[in-house]
């Protein structure tokens, strides 16, 4: 009979240590926090930048986008209105409010061509599962 208990101490509640901590890893439902609440793509195209952001649901009360182009570089066209560019730092700043879940483009056209070099595009939003503030860079 001792033999019979020092196995089951020994397999049996290790395993079962085990499968609890799986469950709290990787839980049935799906939730927001087992992912991100927004993901992103980056595309250089000649003198045109776009930002497609994949949104999911919950989706976050509002996104403050912002873009690191070329220092110097003339802004053309901005799809949707920029809130604030500052062309000698090369920032472009959006602040995108009651965005439904589903896919969103961000677009802007330059003066001229430019390299995927050096830009990128920050975001930054407050998870509406967990309430925490979340960061994520975008490079092309």
């Amino acid at each position: 009979m001792k033999y019979i208990s020092y196995i089951y101490r020994k397999t049996i509640s290790p395993f079962v240590l085990f499968i609890v901590f799986a469950a709290f890893l990787f839980p049935l439902e799906g939730t927001a926090s087992s992912g991100q609440a927004v993901t992103g793509k980056l595309k250089v195209t000649g003198n045109k930048i776009v930002l497609e952001l994949q949104i999911t649901s919950p989706a976050p009360e509002a996104i403050i986008v912002t873009e690191q182009l070329p220092k110097g570089v003339h802004l053309t066209k901005a799809t949707p209105k920029y809130s604030k560019f500052v062309s000698d730092k090369g920032k472009v700043k959006w602040l995108l409010k009651g965005l439904s879940p589903g896919t969103h483009k961000v677009t802007v056209e330059l003066e001229k061509q430019v390299s995927k070099k050096g830009i990128k595009a920050v975001l930054s939003y407050r998870d509406p599962s967990t309430g925490t503030l979340s960061r994520l860079e975008i490079t092309p």
